[in-house]
């Protein structure tokens, strides 16, 4: 997924005028007819891309809602903590079944996609109910 904030080179916290702002600053300066670059063209999609998503505050939260969490997993997966949350495992379980950093590496990975998973079914099946208390309003208004 790209990272549409860092395309536009603005922080998570900016506010709709900042974002109008950068987004005509760089529509300006990477526009195919100004910028002579072979891959002008592209940079322009891209910064168009990220302005519709970020601008519309609702497709914006959908964004931030994946995109976070798919940064901070890559950071944390990146990090030399593993190390740590290893031995630290390894001396307070009782029931040690690692047997080395990389298969507690893969179970952990394997442990949040699963969580992933899970996670998403049950969103799901909440927008199902949604819908369901929805249309059975709806019914029983005209019913009734």
């Amino acid at each position: 997924m790209k990272d549409y904030y860092k395309i536009l080179g603005v922080s998570r916290n900016v506010t709709q005028a900042e974002l109008k702002k950068r987004f005509r600053e760089l529509a300006i300066k990477k526009h195919p007819d100004v910028n002579k670059s072979p891959n002008a063209h592209q940079e322009f999609i891209e910064i168009m891309e990220a302005y519709e998503i970020l601008s519309n505050q609702i497709l914006r939260n959908e964004f931030d809602s994946f995109d976070v969490r798919k940064t901070d997993e890559e950071e944390f997966y990146q990090s030399e903590n593993w190390e740590k949350y290893y031995s630290d495992i390894k001396n307070k379980s009782r029931y040690y079944a690692y047997s080395s950093i990389e298969n507690f590496k893969k179970d952990f990975k394997e442990g949040v996609e699963e969580y992933k998973t899970v996670m998403k079914d049950a969103s799901i099946n909440f927008l199902w109910f949604i819908v369901f208390i929805i249309v059975f309003s709806l019914i029983m208004s005209l019913l009734f």
